[in-house]
């Protein structure tokens, strides 16, 4: 399977091997234990999520991500023997990229992404992520995404409508400031329906206020992207999931389900965006559990 045509909701099989798990890594350019084992397992509580990450790290084919202000070996990326076995494997690349060069960012926005898209019923939504966009062939993105390089979010949700065409909404994580000619530089890129139209964008504040700032610097320059944006928090979505609602005083005024949901389309509740979220190294084995397991070890011949 392409790297950039799978299903997010694409899950919970065994017929997977090595070179997915990577390419799966590689997509998202870090990941948690819970996140792989999500995906792959379809439960963050896993063990064979936590062995088969220490298999990878002893086969050099990941790596643990160190950075100021995170847990250590809590994240993990490909490293660049796991992204020599994937290569060709992939659609054609413009660039070899495969670091991480911001972890804590790109752990929230790859979170939030696959969170959103997962929301959507299965077959439904298709995904480019922002490892992607970054270095495959602009030529390579499927259809309905936008072939350029102008402007890069932090990825794209396409969703099937029921009259049989996609509806483009870009995902993008705001942790700090833009210049006021990066609002305008975005104004034209988000309003422009010549050659590629997007129709949505999720904007995830981390903090809150940066929404309300967002919105200040598009009503100063009177751009039309506020009527198709719909900010939101990134605390609010941890701690409501499908539940919140729009930072106050922004544009669109609406649940994030709504914002998903597409001409009567279904949307679920699916898992929690804090469990794709959670920085455990391995499951948690209860002390009884474990005094069970040593018993029953104990007794085997």
């Amino acid at each position: 399977m392409s790297a950039v045509l799978g299903s997010v909701i694409k899950r919970r099989s065994t017929d997977f091997t090595d070179a997915d798990i990577l390419i799966f890594i590689w997509r998202w350019k870090v990941v948690s234990t819970s996140f792989l084992s999500i995906h792959f397992y379809g439960t963050e509580l896993n063990q064979t999520g936590y062995r088969k990450i220490n298999q990878l790290l002893e086969k050099k084919w990941i790596e643990k991500i160190m950075t100021p202000g995170l847990k250590t070996g809590t994240l993990f990326g490909i490293s660049k023997l796991g992204f020599k076995l994937i290569k060709n494997d992939l659609p054609e690349l413009r660039a070899e990229g495969y670091k991480s060069e911001t972890p804590i960012h790109d752990q929230k926005a790859s979170a939030c992404h696959y969170w959103l898209a997962s929301l959507c019923t299965e077959s439904e939504a298709t995904l480019l992520t922002e490892a992607e966009l970054r270095n495959i062939n602009i030529d390579s993105y499927p259809e309905p995404f936008p072939k350029t390089q102008y402007h890069r979010p932090d990825g794209y949700i396409a969703i099937q409508k029921q009259n049989d065409t996609k509806e483009v909404i870009a995902v993008e994580f705001e942790r700090s400031g833009r210049s006021s000619s990066k609002y305008e530089f975005l104004d034209s890129f988000y309003t422009r329906d010549d050659w590629y139209k997007i129709d949505k964008v999720i904007w995830i504040c981390d903090p809150m206020s940066r929404g309300q700032k967002i919105t200040n610097e598009f009503k100063r320059i009177r751009s039309s992207v506020l009527e198709k944006s719909y900010f939101f928090s990134f605390d609010d979505l941890v701690k409501k999931d499908f539940q919140a609602t729009t930072i106050p005083g922004t544009a669109n005024s609406v649940t994030i389900t709504t914002v998903l949901r597409n001409n009567g389309g279904r949307v679920g509740t699916g898992l929690s965006l804090a469990r794709f979220l959670c920085e455990m190294k391995a499951p948690f084995i209860s002390p009884r559990y474990q005094k069970m397991a040593k018993d029953q070890n104990t007794h085997c011949i």
